[in-house]
């Protein structure tokens, strides 16, 4: 039986082959997920939920100027050096942001 590209099925080769690749992605979206989490810890002004979500926002602000250019608008240098300044105040010291 035909599929719908018009040639014959290759067999299980297909899903053999999707089922050594699965393993591999998964293991680096794992590391991917590891590192993103230690990069957002890093950025976390403190423990407890306030420092995390902090860090999580101040790494979302360079994301998004980068990825929202468009909605953002502005120059790609406008853009980020807005997005380091909103980073900056999510995760300075509490004493910096008092001067």
């Amino acid at each position: 039986m035909k599929n719908r590209a018009g040639s014959e099925p290759s067999g299980g080769t297909d899903l053999a082959a999707a089922n050594t690749v699965a393993p591999a992605a998964a293991s680096r979206r794992t590391i991917a997920a590891r590192r993103l989490g230690d990069l957002i810890r890093a950025l976390a002004t403190g423990e407890g939920p306030e420092g995390m979500m902090r860090g999580r926002l101040a790494l979302s602000a360079v994301v998004m100027a980068a990825a929202r250019g468009r909605e953002l608008g502005g120059r790609q240098a406008e853009r980020h050096a807005a997005a380091l300044a909103v980073a900056r105040s999510l995760i300075a010291p509490e004493t910096a942001s008092e001067n």
